[in-house]
């Protein structure tokens, strides 16, 4: 009897590494489990929140379209401008010319003029220089 009792401190080891294995693997298991239930609640977090990133995405690329066609208005309008001011431009530089001839017409037009006095003023002193000469009044 004494015989069984050396195995007794063996059989109760024995025993209590089974007991604390059991007690370890079930531990783990309900570890394992709850940490299923929180993956599985993040997946469906995690699918609701893609479904309103698609929804924000299609938000976002509807303004960005908004945004490219408001810029290709834009820039049209701008070129409109560009094109308008050019040829408003070019108008004026075209009558600047013509003003510039006008008033060389003019300008020549007035040294005729002053020449033909001066001519005209000279050839009445000639002729009263004449009539000196030839002893009139």
């Amino acid at each position: 009897m004494f015989k069984n009792l050396a195995l007794l401190p063996v059989v109760l080891s024995v025993l209590a590494g089974l007991y604390g294995g059991v007690s370890y693997i079930n531990k783990l298991t309900n570890v394992i489990n709850t940490n299923e239930r929180e993956v599985s609640v993040l997946n469906e977090r995690l699918n609701n929140l893609g479904g309103d990133f698609d929804e924000q995405s299609t938000t976002v690329s509807k303004s960005l379209s908004e945004g490219r066609e408001e810029l290709i208005r834009e820039v049209t309008e701008i070129v409109t401008r560009v094109a308008q001011i050019e040829a408003t431009m070019y108008q004026m530089k075209e009558n600047a010319y013509t003003y510039a001839t006008n008033a060389e017409v003019r300008s020549i037009s007035d040294d005729y003029y002053k020449l033909r006095d001066d001519i005209n003023t000279f050839k009445y002193d000639l002729q009263e220089l004449d009539r000196k000469l030839q002893g009139g009044y």
